[in-house]
């Protein structure tokens, strides 16, 4: 049998019967104002026994009840200006003020010039809940489709945890200039966001979000036009609310400083693709590539990677490397250098390396734990080889085991040799 709520019992029981409604003008009721103090309201729909984390709104119970509202309006809708609401409610969620014009239909509940204060949040807002019939707010997440915009509003996570209980246990603030959600919670579309997360986050754009609140099998589809943060900052992001645990990156990220993203990221947390422009204080890169995460929890990566004069050295904090500039198609898993497998296939167009700056190298190669094996051409005018074979990178001097084709290389210009000799190798090279 299908719950009905109780606001729409009340709209049937003013409204005129169908005989009369035929003779008589449609029925309206106004007042003036409505004041009440230290008022307590429930509304429990005992057919819905499910236990919910925060609020629940087959469930509502109202203390502390304030309110003051004028030129109420009671017909086919019922509207009103609220200049002031205050109360509790039993899931812990505190309004200290309320205030807006509201208007209740089946059509949906609407508070225009809303003003809305918390104990840790301030909301300027028009908020929209529409809805084809009341009844609707008893489911609510794929019922009731959210036509809500912000200006100027200051909020935190853990208020928004009474709604969205994964947030509960972060106190971030976020502080939207502007935004607009619509659509049921199922299927959440924002627009034109431009906000900031604890004052060290940054985010310009959109999104759409389907699945909510069943956080692992979501689906988002993120339109970044801008994010400014750092390795600290995204530490701090309420991430765990999605993945379960806390984001702890390595060191080489929290070496790229301040860091700013575009581009489009979708997909699930545990299954994303991202398309995406990466401006750093060690230099640029562009990446289009795919991430899983198994059952393992590790990383699972394939793509297209370019960089553009980035610091590698100063990432991998190696004082003999400088910047590089490259195209490579990567498939590895593994963010951890000790750990790590990888096959990079590419092209460098150059890359400083003891204090020179080498062109022109295409590689395929694999690389595990400081391990480089495959083959390298280089055309550099000072260093014109092939080489086959593998480096171990892990012992205090690289350990080889190859064979090179050395054409031409100048080893006073590679600084590897003493600047006022010459040494100028060529020849088939065969290390074991």
């Amino acid at each position: 049998e299908e719950t009905h709520f109780n606001f729409q019992y009340i709209i049937d029981y003013f409204a005129s019967s169908e005989e009369k409604e035929a003779a008589k003008a449609p029925w309206a009721i106004d007042f003036e104002t409505v004041q009440l103090l230290g008022g307590k309201v429930t509304y429990w729909d005992q057919n819905d026994t499910t236990v919910y984390e925060g609020m629940q709104y087959s469930h509502l119970e109202l203390s502390d009840l304030n309110l003051n509202i004028g030129n109420i309006a009671i017909g086919e809708e019922v509207s009103m200006d609220i200049r002031h609401l205050s109360a509790a409610d039993h899931s812990g969620l505190e309004l200290d003020t309320l205030s807006g014009f509201l208007s209740i239909a089946p059509s949906g509940i609407f508070l225009d010039d809303a003003v809305i204060v918390t104990p840790k949040s301030t909301i300027h807002a028009h908020l929209g809940f529409e809805t084809e019939q009341f009844s609707d707010y008893s489911h609510f997440n794929d019922a009731v489709a959210f036509n809500t915009t912000f200006q100027s509003s200051t909020f935190s996570l853990d208020d928004l945890g009474y709604f969205v209980p994964q947030f509960k246990t972060f106190d971030a603030i976020v502080n939207i200039k502007d935004g607009t959600l619509s659509g049921p919670l199922v299927a959440l579309d924002g627009e034109g966001f431009d906000l900031i997360i604890d004052r060290s986050t940054a985010f310009k754009g959109g999104f759409y979000i389907e699945g909510l609140p069943n956080i692992d099998s979501t689906y988002f589809d993120l339109k970044i036009d801008k994010l400014t943060t750092s390795a600290y900052a995204l530490e701090k992001l309420p991430l765990e609310a999605f993945t379960g645990s806390a984001l702890d990156l390595p060191s080489e990220v929290d070496r790229l400083g301040m860091i700013r993203l575009e581009g489009d990221v979708i997909g699930y947390m545990h299954d994303l693709e991202a398309g995406i422009d990466v401006i750093t204080q060690r230099g640029n890169i562009d990446a289009d590539i795919h991430v899983i995460k198994d059952a393992r929890d590790e990383l699972n990566y394939v793509g297209d990677v370019f960089t553009q004069a980035f610091d590698i050295g100063g990432v991998l904090d190696d004082p003999s490397m400088g910047t590089v500039t490259a195209g490579m198609n990567i498939v590895g898993k593994g963010t951890d250098p000790n750990r790590i497998k990888a096959k990079l296939d590419g092209k460098i167009d150059q890359f400083e390396y003891n204090s020179y700056n080498y062109e022109n190298i295409v590689l395929n190669s694999n690389i595990t734990a400081n391990k480089f094996s495959g083959i390298l051409e280089s055309t550099d005018k000072n260093i014109d080889f092939d080489f086959k074979g593998t480096v171990d990178f892990s012992k205090e001097q690289p350990v080889m085991d190859c064979v090179s084709e050395i054409r031409r290389v100048d080893l006073v210009a590679l600084n590897f040799w003493d600047q006022d000799s010459v040494m100028e190798v060529s020849g088939v090279l065969d290390i074991d």
